[in-house]
């Protein structure tokens, strides 16, 4: 169902079709509602151990890898599809700019023929386009899906859906809504005749600097990504940043030198450097780096030590709580706080960047929370969640359980002591008040500024300083006592 508003046309930057945007949207508006076209659902999906056996053996992977088992259902499907049917489906094939995967899904196409005679002739009819492209939509275009109600998890086409181009810096989002539809919802203002476009990559890999989301995107869809975010980060990656010696960060700049923000000295980075940061970036970029494997403090404005930071503290946290071990948890505190202020520091206008893990972090607070009574838990909860719940309302929807969850655990709780007793989201408890308490979160600014015609975000940097840049703080956080040192803190909002 294409909803009123948005229509389909041709992307000027020769992405093919894309979704535009007839009338303006708010935050949170749905855009698209639509059931899929096609449908592999996993409980039932129609491959033999004949066919399966044909993909292990063309792609050299085990049936207990996603990519044969992908390929086989795809294929199932397209022998149980009519004529009629299998050209609808060639309609949503969209050649990749590297020929190489083509190439790939062709030659498995062609060796599954040979291993499954019944095969042989399927696709050879006027009009429909080989096994080969076949593989290449359901590899490039399919969705993950889910239905609520069966708890089966399933890969669909959408005949609009798939219209929908990347973009680094994303207007819209996809969230399943069951029964195996796809949503998308608007994730800021969106004004008549924009583009709308979703990111490919997971929330947390926008992130990375443009050659990390690029070779991602390489990877994964076959494309390099021209958006105007990464157009813009051609000639600077302010992402990829190393302390100089004055004090200051030294960031990436056009013509691959450091430029320090402080001194303006350029230098060329070291081949040791550059070798270690390759290293760094691909295990980010696999969720498999952590923040005690970094050297201490040169990668501390790196945007690997926010990834990193944000892996142990997950980890750390999920055990704790698993072995219910308090200590442990709030050790973990202190690196949530620096991931969520790294991450905050560099995209104070994309919140959604990072929405999931608030999301989770909020969960993890609020057990330890309820389960020990701990109050530092649940103003560490407020201080840096509620400022996503709009975010998260935006792209999940202000009806979902967990956004509800997160409110009503918010609504009424100072964010200073965490105690429920304040009167509304956001404020102190009259102790807390009478003591000096901030105006705004120690943590986060919340709420929200007037910038031109449109409402956006206020700044969520951490509150470094008041009316002035200091060459550095010590945030307290509300861990044991903990401290988080923070360098170079920029100037206050």
């Amino acid at each position: 169902m294409l909803t009123s508003g948005v229509d389909v046309e041709r992307d000027p930057l020769g992405r093919g079709l894309s979704l535009v945007a007839a009338r303006a949207f708010a935050p949170g508006e749905v855009l698209l509602d639509e059931p899929p076209r096609f449908l592999l659902v996993e409980a039932d999906d129609g491959v033999d151990d004949e066919l399966l056996a044909a993909t292990c053996a063309a792609t050299g992977q085990s049936a207990a890898h996603e990519l044969p088992r992908t390929l086989a259902a795809a294929l199932a499907l397209w022998v149980r599809l009519p004529h009629a049917e299998r050209c609808a489906m060639a309609e949503l094939f969209c050649k990749p700019d590297d020929p190489g995967l083509a190439e790939l899904c062709a030659s498995i196409a062609a060796e599954v023929r040979t291993r499954v005679p019944r095969l042989s002739h399927v696709g050879e009819d006027a009009g429909v386009p080989p096994l080969g492209d076949a593989l290449l939509v359901w590899l490039l275009s399919s969705h993950t899906t889910a239905c609520v109600e069966s708890g089966n998890e399933g890969a669909a086409l959408f005949a609009l859906g798939h219209r929908c181009n990347h973009s680094c810096a994303p207007n819209a989002a996809y969230v399943p809504a069951g029964a195996h539809r796809l949503r998308l919802r608007a994730l800021v203002p969106i004004r008549a005749g924009e583009h709308i476009f979703t990111s490919y990559l997971r929330s947390h890999e926008l992130l990375a600097p443009c050659h990390v989301r690029r070779a991602l995107l390489s990877a994964r869809k076959c494309f390099r990504c021209v958006c105007a975010r990464c157009a813009a980060a051609d000639d600077a990656e302010p992402e990829r940043a190393l302390p100089c010696a004055c004090g200051a960060r030294a960031a990436l700049s056009a013509g691959g030198a450091w430029r320090c923000a402080g001194c303006g000295s350029v230098a060329p980075p070291s081949a040791e450097v550059l070798a270690r940061e390759r290293e760094l970036c691909a295990r980010a970029a696999r969720d498999e780096l952590h923040a005690a494997e970094l050297e201490p403090g040169r990668w501390t404005e790196h945007w690997v030590h926010c990834a990193g930071a944000w892996r142990e503290a997950a980890d750390e946290l999920r055990a704790a709580l698993a072995a219910g071990d308090g200590a442990r948890a709030r050790a973990s505190w202190p690196l949530l706080v620096e991931h969520f202020r790294a991450a905050e520091s560099r995209h104070p206008h994309a919140r959604h960047f990072v929405s999931a893990h608030a999301a989770e972090a909020f969960a993890c607070l609020r057990a330890a929370a309820l389960a020990d009574a701990d109050a530092d838990a649940a103003a560490l909860a407020c201080r840096l969640c509620a400022p996503y719940l709009r975010a998260l309302e935006a792209e999940y929807g202000v009806d979902d359980v967990h956004n509800a969850q997160m409110r009503a655990f918010c609504a009424g709780r100072c964010r200073a002591c965490g105690r429920p007793d304040a009167c509304a989201v956001g404020a102190h408890c009259a102790e807390c008040a009478a003591g000096g308490a901030p105006a705004d979160c120690a943590f986060l600014h919340v709420g929200e500024r007037a910038e031109g015609d449109a409402a956006v975000p206020e700044r969520m940097g951490l509150q470094m300083a008041v009316g002035a840049c200091e060459g550095m703080r010590v945030l307290k956080a509300a861990a044991s006592g903990a401290e988080v040192v923070v360098v170079n803190a920029a100037k206050a909002c």
